[in-house]
């Protein structure tokens, strides 16, 4: 599994959890916790990328 997920994060980085999990069509939480064994070892970092939209409290007002 780890070699697979590191092909993957070679041509593909950066890449989410969700992405590795449906490509290479494995369960997602399998797939976390193979990263997070990873990331234990050295081999990958994380990041978190935090996105925002707007709410629809805010929407109602830019109408």
């Amino acid at each position: 599994m780890t070699h697979r997920i590191s092909d993957l994060l070679v041509s593909h980085y950066p890449c989410s959890a969700e992405f590795i999990a449906d490509v290479l069509r494995w369960p997602l939480a399998e797939v976390k916790a193979e990263l997070a064994k990873m990331e234990r070892r050295g081999e990958i970092e994380s990041r978190v990328l935090v996105t925002y939209r707007l709410s629809e409290e805010g929407e109602n007002k830019c109408a």
